[in-house]
């Protein structure tokens, strides 16, 4: 004989789009025949970017605020530490050794990964437990100018890596926080993302609006863990 089965709770858990970005810009046609290259394709490709960076840095922050526990030492959130600080160039992947650590610890399961910034993977690359990782996939992937994996983490790099605890979406005092964790850790959600080509009826030119409304939720706190490093 075996018990009843378990009646699952049934519960909501919200993912508010919160967040909307937009660029609107034009070209005059004069300036349009007369220009080589042609402005427009320029200027959607820096709204796109600066679009993209603007989802990254909420998403990061999102992430970090959102880690199981506060303040140093605490949860999943491991002692702050600088990197650096020896004759040899270890300490960045020892670091990710010990995230990893961390989330096994609290039971964590799936393909772990971890977004750094790019002087810590600068360290990495003068380590060769990074540069003479054991597969010939990994070793294709650093001949293309990848990042690659290192200490069971699928590598990814970003300059919005806040040093703050909560609520900054700045770099603080030159710390960056190293976030990891599994893809179940959060969700992310676009809700519009659109643009438009008009002719403005106050003038002779090509315009274009774009607009793009998401959100971000961190389901699972302790499918996270992060540390604030310091650059030596």
């Amino acid at each position: 004989a075996i018990d009843r089965p378990e009646i699952l709770a049934g519960s909501s858990l919200f993912l508010t789009i919160s967040e909307a970005d937009y660029f609107n810009f034009a070209v005059d046609d004069v300036d349009a025949w007369q220009q080589k290259p042609k402005l427009m394709d320029k200027a959607m490709k820096e709204a796109a970017y600066a679009m993209a960076n603007d989802v990254d840095l909420f998403a990061n922050t999102t992430l970090q605020t959102g880690v199981a526990g506060t303040g140093d030492g605490l949860g999943n959130r491991l002692t702050a530490r600088t990197i650096g600080t020896g004759a040899g160039d270890d300490d960045a992947y020892e670091t990710l050794v010990d995230l990893g650590t961390k989330l096994r610890e609290a039971d964590v399961t799936g393909e772990m990964w971890a977004i750094v910034p790019p002087w810590f993977i600068g360290m990495l690359q003068k380590d060769v437990r990074f540069t003479n990782y054991g597969t010939s996939e990994n070793r294709a992937t650093l001949a293309n100018g990848k990042i690659g994996r290192a200490a069971g983490f699928e590598l990814s790099e970003s300059n919005n890596l806040s040093g703050a605890t909560s609520g900054t979406l700045a770099v603080v005092n030159g710390v960056y926080t190293i976030l990891a964790g599994v893809k179940d850790a959060a969700t992310f959600a676009e809700q519009i993302d659109k643009i438009e080509a008009f002719r403005p009826p106050d003038g002779f030119n090509d315009a274009v609006k774009g607009l793009h409304l998401y959100g971000a939720k961190v389901t699972r706190p302790y499918a996270l863990s992060s540390v604030a490093c310091t650059q030596a």
